[in-house]
């Protein structure tokens, strides 16, 4: 598979997860769309950060 270079705003969600492990997770995620994101597709990938971030701060 052809990786393509993430879009600003694709690399900007993604940098707002705090753990690098899941970071790479989303980014081949991401990366498994042949286009950039869509509305619906970024708002699923922050939902992703604000859930993962929601259940890690809960056991911190």
């Amino acid at each position: 598979m052809a990786e393509r270079e993430l879009e600003k705003y694709e690399q900007n969600a993604i940098d707002t997860c705090p753990d690098e492990e899941y970071r790479v997770k989303l980014k081949k995620w991401v990366m498994k769309h042949k286009k950039p994101l869509d509305n619906y597709d970024l708002k699923k990938l922050k939902d992703k950060v604000e859930k993962f971030n929601r259940k890690h701060n809960k056991t911190s």
